[in-house]
């Protein structure tokens, strides 16, 4: 006897929140809504760095993909699905995907790298061979910041009585410069001595005088001396020193980058990358270049800003720590546009966990997981609220709908296991099904016919149920999944389920055949 499960709970308790919260989303569409999640350990590239789903805000933005133009973004999320899986998953998985999702998850491809692209779920593509999208155009807002400005600083003078060290101000592309310097070559001693200091070797000429360049360049007095095999720099200075710590960290295992820096516009971006990898940075045959370091905070944030640059980018442990050697993250990074995923790299695999999928207005966000980068789809819940024009079947209709004005272009929603068009066609609200073309009274007898009355009686359940909840619980992703769905969860799937068995056999008695038992 067919029942009903956590993800359909899932489904229509979000749908009956929207519903409460004034989204616009019609209860009946959201009953066919696939899971479509990612495993656990799945990484979001949010406004604060690399997060986990479950660790990312109310109040954080994530980065957005568009498959229409290959651009991120940051935005809100929609909201965050979330409940505990158990059955196959599909993952991608070469030297540069990782990918592990539910199967019905939405996956963006192409057949081959000059073909357009195309959304299906990921189990459709298990034992196929696709090409995957790589990199993404960072549409980063413009920022006035044209300098930074170290604070004004009490210096104490022994006897002399302390003295007051007016704020000091460093341009911004000065500031980034030395910034990567720092983060790659330097030292800093902010306890005892308040010594910042920059190394490089004598084999680097160009660099040597590229750093001598940007020292003159501060308002600080800086000292340099040699020996045999390195060019070293010091600058004795409270001030700059507690000012680096505080924003960059110190100690090599401690080092990063702020948010404030990393969400930069671009030109910034590049000033600070192309210092940092005159440091520690690699390169391979002009086919990659890669940046090693020993603080793993530090490398997720260099992965981050290879994103924004438009790299293909994949982190690695290069090898663990071991004695009083320190673990070597490395972040690789290539120009390539595209992943190809052969047939033998894609494949079913058991699972049993949480699994994870924030809706989002594109339909798309960046994701990593095991330090590859991704730009894949999120929940078909995002696809029927927002009318993504996408999905699989209706080609025809979307092709002629995109030469239309735009208030006229098709929105799409999710019935059951097909995509509905709905436009409208001088003055009438017309729906395509299957390459079917219906009126809206035909459209709301086959939805009628599919879910019937053991969905509206589910929908007045979840209604019901969340009227109890005021309206900060149902705002909050984290205070939904823990306060309403998990602890209603089984007692809706034995009710549900009772109701589809009802319905189940009231049909094979109308039929005139006995019940199954």
């Amino acid at each position: 006897m067919a029942g009903i499960n956590r993800f359909c709970v899932m489904a229509t308790l979000q749908a009956a929140r929207a519903h409460l919260l004034g989204l616009k989303l019609d209860e009946a569409y959201s009953w066919g809504l696939n899971r479509a999640c990612y495993s656990e350990d799945t990484f979001v590239l949010t406004e604060n760095g690399w997060k986990l789903h479950s660790d990312v805000s109310d109040a954080e933005r994530i980065m957005v993909f568009s498959i229409r133009d290959d651009k991120i973004w940051y935005e809100k999320p929609n909201t965050l699905h979330a409940y505990q899986y158990s059955g196959k998953m599909v993952h991608f998985q070469t030297k540069l995907v990782d990918i592990l999702t539910t199967p019905e998850h939405t996956i963006v491809y192409k057949w081959g790298s000059n073909r357009p692209w195309r959304i299906t779920q990921a189990k459709e593509l298990v034992k196929k061979r696709v090409v995957l999208p790589a990199v993404a155009d960072w549409e980063c807002q413009e920022s006035d910041v044209e300098c930074v400005e170290v604070p004004q600083f009490l210096k104490r003078n022994g006897s002399i009585g302390p003295s007051l060290l007016s704020a000091v101000k460093i341009p911004i592309a000065t500031w980034l410069e030395l910034a990567g310097y720092y983060l790659s070559e330097g030292g800093m001693d902010s306890k005892n001595h308040y010594l910042f200091s920059l190394a490089q070797s004598k084999k680097k000429p160009d660099y040597i005088d590229k750093i001598r360049y940007i020292l003159r360049r501060l308002p600080f007095h800086s000292h340099e001396y040699s020996d045999d095999t390195m060019v070293r720099w010091n600058v004795g200075n409270k001030q700059l020193c507690e000012y680096i710590s505080g924003e960059f960290g110190e100690g090599h295992r401690e080092k990063h980058i702020p948010s404030w820096v990393k969400n930069l516009p671009r030109h910034h971006l590049v000033i600070l990358f192309d210092s940092l990898l005159l440091g520690d940075g690699s390169f391979r045959n002009g086919r990659f270049i890669r940046y090693s370091s020993t603080s793993e905070r530090l490398a997720h944030d260099v992965a981050e800003i290879a994103v924004k640059l438009g790299y293909s980018t994949n982190l690695r442990v290069a090898y663990a720590s071991y004695g009083r050697r320190d673990t070597l993250y490395q972040v690789t990074f290539r120009k390539a546009k595209y992943h190809d995923v052969t047939k033998q790299k894609i494949s079913f695999e058991d699972y049993t966990g949480a699994v994870y999928c924030f809706s989002t207005s594109t339909g798309f966000y960046v994701t990593m997981r095991n330090g590859k980068v991704a730009f894949q789809g999120n929940t078909f819940y995002a696809a029927a609220k927002r009318g993504f024009k996408g999905g699989s079947g209706g080609k025809r209709e979307l092709r002629v709908a995109e030469n239309r004005p735009p208030e006229a272009g098709p929105q799409v929603f999710r019935l059951g296991d097909d995509m509905a068009f709905r436009e409208v066609r001088g003055g009438r609200t017309l729906f395509t099904i299957g390459g079917k073309v219906q009126s809206e009274a035909d459209f709301k007898r086959q939805v009628a016919s599919r879910f019937g009355e053991k969905f509206s009686a589910a929908w007045r359940d979840a209604l019901d149920l969340l009227g109890n909840y005021d309206r900060d619980t149902l705002l909050s992703q984290s205070a939904f999944y823990k306060e309403v769905y998990k602890p209603n969860r089984d007692s809706l799937v034995e009710k549900w389920s009772g109701l589809v068995e009802a319905a189940e056999v009231k049909k094979e008695k109308t039929a005139g055949r006995p019940s199954r038992p």
